[in-house]
C-alpha cells in the first residue's frame, strides 16, 4: 500500500552577520537577510576580555562532575574569584544583543523576523566568524532579546559559520545512518557517568535501531589503535565522542582516549584527531560531548578540535565552549539524536531543542554550553530516503496554521494535541494522534483517514490546498517514496519521476569549464553586481576572475566556484517593475523551465505570470517575487 504522510519540520530564512576587524579594536558588521538586503553597523564587545570570561565562568561553574581533564576549583578559574557572579545569563545575553543589534542592523533583523513570521518560517542567525577569531570566544549562544534566548528556540536558531569552501552533496540515506560512539573514561582522570550517557543515546535511538535504520557501534576499548581500525574498516555518518578534553596553554585542543593495558589517559591533539578522521568521506557530523572542544585561540580560528574538523571538511560539528556537567551532557545527547535522527529535523533545530532540554531539565545557564559550527548555514546533513520514525511525533514548524477543514481537524491551541501522522502498513492505514488526544477524536480521525484512503484509491491523487500556494500529494500505485528532510515544512509523499524538484533542492555548483543557463544566470548576476562578465553561457577565465573578485569583496573563500555560499550572496530579489541584468538572469532560467519569453530585462506581466506559475508548480510561496527560494529552484531545474 502507498504511504501518504505529512511530516512537520522547519523552514528557515537566513540572517547572516559578517564581522571585519577595525584598527580601534571594534568590528564592522555587515548583515544580509534572505532577500539580499544589507545593513551595516559597528560592534564592540560589551565587556573587556577578562570581565567577559569572569562573567561567563563564574556562573557557568559548579554543576557537578565536569568533563574537563584538569578541572579547576568549583568557584574560581585563572581570571575568576570567589563571590557572586558579576551578572546573570539574561544580563550578559542582553548586553551582547544590545551591542550586536543596534541601528540599521537591529531594524534589519526585526524586519527579517517579521517577514519570516509572515511566511510561516523561522529565522536562523548565522554568525560568520572565520575572519575574526577573537570573536569565537564570545558566548554568542547567550544572545537574549526579552523574553527569550535566541539560541534556545527552534524558531530562532544560532549557528557559527566558518566559511571553508564548498560542500559535498549530502549522502542519500537509503537504509542506515551509521554512528560510531567513542566512550573514554581513563582511570587517572575524574570518573564520568559514561554508562548512563551510552544508555540514554541508545534509548533515544532504540526505535530506529530496531527498525534497522540506524547502526550504532561503540568503540571498545576506546584506544587510538581501535579508533583507527574502526575508521579504517567502516564508513560512518556521525561520530559521537564522550569523555574528557582540554584546551592547552599552547592553544591546542586535546581529547583523551585510553591506554590499551592500564586504561590511563592518552592525549590526542586536534591534528592527530583530524588525521584519524580525514579519510571518512561520508562523515557529516561530529559531536564532542566533552569540555571546551569549541575553544580556539584569539588569532587562529582553526586552533581547536571543533574548528579543525570544520576545516577538514566535516559539514557540522557540535562542541562545548565551557566545562559541561555529566547530567547536562547526557540530556543533550538524548534530545539531539531524538530530533536529528528519529524525527529527521535539521541540525540547527535539533541543537536548539537539545539546548532547551538542558534549560528546562538541568540548569538555567548550562544550556548555552553546546556550540554548533557549520560550513554552510543551510547545510543538509542527510537526505533520508526513508520516512521519519512514526513514534517520534514531530512538532509543528514555526507558524504552522491550523489544518484545513478537508484535512485532519484541530481542536484548537492549548489542549495538548500535536500534529497528526498518518502511518501505514501493507494492510491498513492508521492515524496516530499526538499524546493527549481524546478517544472521540481518535474515532473521528480514523473515520477521516478511511475516507481519505478510499478517495486516494479512486482518484489516485490527494491535493492539499493552502492559502499561500498549493501542495500536491500524488499517489500513483507503483512509484517510489521520496522524502525531503532539510530545513523545510516537509511532505513525505509518493512522487513519479517527472515530478518537479522539491522546495529544498540544493544550490548547484558552477565552476570553470561549465556551460549552460545556470552559467548565463551567474554572469548576468555578476554584471548586475558591477563585476565585469560576458553572459556567454560558458564559464571562462573572465567569469572566474569576476567570481573570485565578488567572493573576495564579501570575505567568502575565493575559490572561484559558484556554490551554495556564493549563490546565496549573488542572487537578489526581483519583482514587478524591476529591470536590468538580474531580471535577465531570471528570464533565462524561466525559459529553461518552459516559460518562453524575451530576455529583455523588463519584469512585466509576462515575467510575473511565469514566476507565479513556476512557484505554484514547485510548492513555493506564490507571490510573484523571485526570492532566494525561487532562485534556488530555478537554478536547480536549469542544472538537471
Amino acid at each position: 500500500m502507498n504511504i501518504l504522510k505529512v511530516v512537520a519540520t522547519y523552514v528557515y530564512d537566513d540572517f547572516r552577520v559578517t564581522f571585519t576587524s577595525r584598527a580601534d579594536g571594534a568590528f564592522d558588521v555587515r548583515a544580509c537577510d534572505q532577500e539580499g538586503a544589507v545593513a551595516t553597523s559597528v560592534f564592540s564587545v560589551p565587556l573587556s576580555e577578562t570581565d567577559l570570561e569572569r562573567a561567563v565562568l563564574q556562573f557557568a561553574r559548579g554543576h557537578g562532575a565536569s568533563r574537563k581533564a584538569t578541572p579547576s576549583k568549583p568557584t574560581t578559574r585563572d581570571v575568576g574569584g570567589d563571590g557572586p557572579p558579576t551578572m546573570n545569563a539574561e544580563q550578559l545575553g542582553g548586553a551582547l544583543a544590545d551591542a550586536l543589534f543596534q541601528g540599521d542592523v537591529a531594524a534589519a533583523y526585526n524586519h527579517a523576523r517579521a517577514h519570516a513570521d509572515d511566511r510561516e518560517r523561522g529565522l536562523r542567525l548565522s554568525l560568520s566568524l572565520a575572519n575574526t577569531p577573537a570573536l569565537l570566544s564570545v558566548p554568542w549562544e547567550f544572545l537574549y532579546r526579552a523574553p527569550r534566548f535566541l539560541a534556545s528556540q527552534r524558531r530562532t536558531p544560532l549557528v557559527r559559520l566558518l566559511d571553508a569552501g564548498s560542500l559535498a552533496p549530502p549522502p542519500e540515506i537509503h537504509e542506515q545512518v551509521r554512528i560510531l560512539g567513542v566512550v573514554a573514561s581513563p582511570t587517572d582522570l575524574a570518573p564520568l557517568d559514561v554508562a548512563e550517557e551510552r544508555r540514554r543515546v541508545e534509548q533515544a535511538l532504540a526505535v530506529v535501531c530496531e527498525s534497522g535504520r540506524v547502526v550504532l557501534d561503540w568503540l571498545e576499548p576506546a584506544t587510538p589503535r581501535t579508533l583507527r581500525q574502526n575508521l579504517r574498516d567502516g564508513n560512518y555518518h556521525v561520530l559521537h565522542y564522550v569523555g574528557h578534553s582540554d584546551f592547552t596553554e599552547q592553544g591546542t585542543g586535546v581529547l583523551f582516549l585510553e591506554h590499551s593495558e592500564d586504561r590511563r589517559s592518552v592525549p590526542v591533539d586536534d591534528t592527530l584527531f583530524a588525521n584519524l578522521l580525514a579519510d571518512q568521506r561520508m562523515l557529516r557530523l561530529v559531536v564532542l560531548n566533552s569540555c571546551e572542544g569549541a575553544r580556539t585561540t584569539l588569532t587562529d580560528p582553526y586552533a581547536g578540535v571543533a574548528t579543525t574538523l570544520v576545516q577538514l571538511g566535516v559539514p557540522a560539528v557540535v562542541a562545548m565552549q565551557f566545562e559541561i556537567s555529566d547530567e547536562a551532557a547526557i540530556v543533550f545527547a538524548e534530545e539531539l539524536y531524538t530530533n536529528l535522527i528519529s524525527r529527521q529535523d535539521p541540525i540547527d533545530a535539533s541543537v536548539a531543542e537539545a539546548r532547551k532540554a538542558i534549560y528546562s531539565e538541568v540548569d538555567s545557564v548550562e544550556w548555552a554550553t553546546p556550540v554548533l559550527f557549520v560550513r554552510d548555514p543551510e547545510v543538509e546533513l542527510f537526505r533520508f530516503e526513508v520516512p521519519a520514525d512514526p513514534d517520534a511525533v514531530p512538532t509543528a514548524p514555526p507558524g504552522t496554521p491550523p489544518a484545513e477543514p478537508s484535512s485532519v481537524p484541530s481542536d484548537g491551541a492549548g489542549d495538548g494535541d500535536g500534529p497528526q501522522i498518518a502511518a501505514t502498513t501493507d494492510d491498513e492505514t492508521e492515524i496516530v494522534p499526538a499524546a493527549g488526544a481524546s478517544t472521540e477524536r481518535r474515532r473521528l480521525l480514523a473515520g477521516i483517514a478511511a475516507g481519505v484512503l478510499v478517495l486516494a484509491i479512486v482518484l489516485g491523487v490527494v491535493v492539499w490546498n493552502r492559502d499561500d500556494g498549493e501542495n500536491v500529494l500524488s499517489a500513483p500505485t507503483t512509484t517510489a517514496t521520496a522524502t525531503t528532510t532539510t530545513a523545510a515544512a516537509t511532505t513525505t509523499t509518493v512522487l513519479d519521476d517527472d515530478a518537479p524538484l522539491p522546495p529544498t533542492a540544493p544550490w548547484p555548483d558552477v565552476g570553470t569549464g561549465a556551460s549552460g543557463p545556470a552559467v548565463t544566470a551567474a554572469q548576468y548576476l555578476l554584471r548586475h553586481r558591477d563585476f565585469r562578465s560576458d553572459p556567454s553561457g560558458f564559464f571562462d577565465n573572465l567569469t572566474l576572475r569576476a567570481v573570485k573578485e565578488f567572493e573576495t569583496s564579501l570575505q567568502l573563500p575565493a575559490d572561484g566556484l559558484v556554490g551554495r555560499l556564493t549563490w546565496s550572496e549573488l542572487v537578489v530579489s526581483v519583482k514587478a517593475g524591476h529591470e536590468g541584468d538580474a531580471v535577465r538572469a531570471a528570464q533565462t532560467l524561466l525559459n529553461v523551465s518552459g516559460h518562453a519569453m524575451d530576455i529583455d530585462g523588463l519584469y512585466g506581466p509576462a515575467t510575473q505570470d511565469s514566476v507565479v506559475e513556476f512557484q505554484r508548480s514547485h510548492r513555493l510561496n506564490v507571490d510573484g517575487i523571485v526570492d532566494a527560494d525561487t532562485w534556488r529552484l530555478l537554478l536547480a531545474e536549469a542544472s538537471r
